[in-house]
C-alpha cells in the first residue's frame, strides 16, 4: 500500500524521501550533494510527508466509502 502512494509523489519528493528514508543519507550530505541550504531539505522532507500523508488518507477515505 505505501508504494502505491509513494508512486503517486512527484519525482524530485519521491527521490528526496528515497534518499533520505531508505538510502539513509542526511540532510546534511543531501544538501551538499545538491548545493542548497539544509533547512530547504528539512522543509521540502515535511512537505513530502504532509503531501504522503494527504494521500494517502484520502487512499484510505476512498476504500471506506467504497
Amino acid at each position: 500500500r505505501l508504494r502505491e502512494c509513494l508512486v503517486l509523489l512527484p519525482d524530485e519528493e519521491l527521490d528526496l524521501l528515497i534518499q533520505l528514508f531508505f538510502n539513509e543519507k542526511s540532510e546534511r550530505e543531501l544538501s551538499a550533494e545538491r548545493g542548497i541550504p539544509r533547512k530547504t531539505i528539512s522543509y521540502r522532507e515535511k512537505n513530502t510527508q504532509c503531501h504522503l500523508l494527504g494521500i494517502t488518507s484520502r487512499r484510505l477515505t476512498n476504500r471506506q466509502h467504497h
